[in-house]
């Protein structure tokens, strides 16, 4: 008898201890191609039922905040977002998904100035939403950026790929002074935009913590491009975007000697001892920046692979 009673409260016991493990497990994260789908449903149901407009901050130089509100009412006669020729939109391709991300193109920025892309730094400021409206990220005051190396909560070392989606559309200023009292003014020719985010190419199941944003939620990223520069981060001559030799703008992910460097942050890609900077040949330009056609890749034993990547070149 005495047995049986044990018996039982060791199962109890047992079931109990299976039950918490259970309900302490988190759930798996939702299929990407379903989310995206309703994220879209979602982004397009927001557009075809709001408008923008520009609303000046006294506070604060250069600060315009994009502000959405709901076509009805007074605003009844409005161009809706879905129908406005600033709305553009853009594929980004993942291994699961081809994402259609659409962005507002309020102002292009200077014609003149870098166009950046995923391994650059800008000078921003933005206003993250939910597109109910609730703001979770805001500056006024313009934050200069590294994408691919800060872990600031909106590029999180270039992985929130969505707010780069946008940001990469648009150039900054023609020029900037500076005010007695230390702060910047820039001319008034800089990018302003916004673009509107599927959960996949953010934060899917992980939304940001104490946030209004919900798992698997889209958002609104709004900002200004005052300036960008072309970053050569590890100095070797190659700037970082063409560093990117799977494509995918994952710039951590190529690792040629597999030293544990990436390719980005190594001045000897290939691990030959001799500096990738002394195994290309860069050509002079009057702009401050590179394109693939101002560098040339030699390959001196025709191995196919150019002297900087080839070890035994």
């Amino acid at each position: 008898m005495k047995f049986l009673r044990f018996s039982t409260i060791f199962l109890l016991i047992f079931l109990l201890a299976c039950s918490s493990d259970d309900s302490d497990k988190p759930d798996p994260p939702r299929d990407e191609m379903e989310v995206y789908q309703e994220n879209i449903q979602e982004i397009e149901d927001f557009l075809s039922t709001h408008f923008y407009y520009l609303e000046e901050n006294s506070g604060s130089l250069n600060y315009k905040k994009v502000v959405f509100d709901s076509i009805a009412g007074e605003n009844a006669d409005k161009t809706s977002l879905i129908d406005d020729e600033a709305l553009k939109s853009k594929i980004i391709e993942t291994k699961k998904v081809d994402y259609k991300v659409y962005y507002l193109e309020i102002e292009k920025g200077n014609e003149e100035e870098y166009q950046p892309t995923f391994a650059d730094k800008v000078a921003i400021t933005y206003r993250a939403t939910t597109l109910d409206g609730q703001v979770f990220g805001e500056t006024v005051n313009a934050e200069a950026i590294d994408i691919p190396r800060t872990n600031h909560i909106f590029f999180n070392e270039g992985k929130i790929r969505g707010t780069i989606a946008g940001i990469t559309e648009f150039k900054g200023s023609s020029g900037f002074e500076e005010n007695e009292d230390g702060t910047i003014s820039y001319e008034d020719d800089y990018g302003i935009g916004a673009v509107f985010i599927p959960s996949g190419l953010a934060y899917f199941q992980n939304s940001p913590i104490n946030t209004p944003l919900l798992p698997y939620k889209p958002f609104v990223f709004s900002f200004q491009l005052y300036k960008a520069v072309q970053m050569d981060h590890d100095g070797d001559g190659i700037p970082s975007f063409m560093e990117d030799l799977e494509g995918n703008e994952n710039l951590y992910q190529t690792d040629t000697d597999r030293d544990g460097t990436p390719n980005f942050l190594d001045p000897d890609d290939d691990g030959d001892g001799i500096p990738t900077r002394d195994e290309i040949i860069i050509h002079e330009t009057d702009k401050d920046w590179l394109t693939p056609d101002d560098i040339e890749f030699p390959d001196s034993n025709n191995s196919g692979t150019p002297d900087y990547l080839d070890p035994e070149s």
